[in-house]
């Protein structure tokens, strides 16, 4: 039967294993994933949270001062690095976009001519701004900073041009006869999905 080690006895064990430690950290959070699958199955299915607009909600309510207009769908505020809910126990799952990192938790440069151009006249200029002197050539710190700022905005819009698939998202989300409301009720489920004709024996209508 195997041993299970807390992650401070891997640590302790090993104190210069960082790759080990990451192992440790993504073992965690799988495991955490799988419990939280099996919670969330056997309850309610999930519901998106409304972000709070209000600066008195239901859960901090004394016996003696309850607020009898507060009628509103359980929300959210994020304060600081704090997420503050209308109800007092619960859980709420997070959705989140992260930086891809390596196994020394560093970010990843995308394989791109333009952050790597961009990356290398940063770091030259702060390399001049820190009392580096410049080779025979004679590039100083102003060719330096043009050249970081072409390249900064060109991998900016290399980032941001989208791919083929996303124009098609984009272009089904946009051309559509009927707005829909309730997206956010549904997670925005089918935003990117075409809007169809339905034509039937009753009539016709949209969906």
């Amino acid at each position: 039967m195997n041993e299970v080690k807390t992650l401070n006895e891997f640590i302790e064990a090993n104190p210069n294993d960082k790759i080990g430690y990451n192992y440790q950290l993504r073992e965690i959070n799988a495991r955490l994933a799988v419990v939280e699958n099996v919670y969330m199955n056997a309850t309610q299915p999930l519901t998106p949270l409304q972000y709070g607009t209000s600066t008195f909600p239901a859960h901090i309510h004394c016996d003696k001062c309850s607020n009898q207009f507060a009628k509103s769908k359980e929300t959210y505020v994020v304060d600081g690095d704090y997420i503050k809910t209308s109800f007092q126990e619960g859980f709420i799952c997070l959705s989140y976009t992260a930086f891809p990192v390596d196994e020394d938790c560093y970010p990843m440069v995308p394989d791109n001519i333009s952050y790597k151009e961009a990356m290398f006249w940063y770091i030259y200029k702060q390399m001049l701004l820190g009392g580096y002197i410049p080779s025979m050539n004679g590039i100083g710190y102003d060719f330096a900073d043009n050249k970081w700022r072409f390249y900064c905005t060109q991998a900016r819009n290399a980032a941001n041009f989208p791919s083929i698939d996303k124009y098609e998202s984009f272009m089904n989300q946009w051309v559509r006869l009927i707005p829909n409301l309730n997206r956010h009720a549904s997670f925005f489920e089918n935003l990117g999905s075409r809007e169809e004709l339905n034509r039937g024996s009753y009539g016709r209508g949209y969906y």
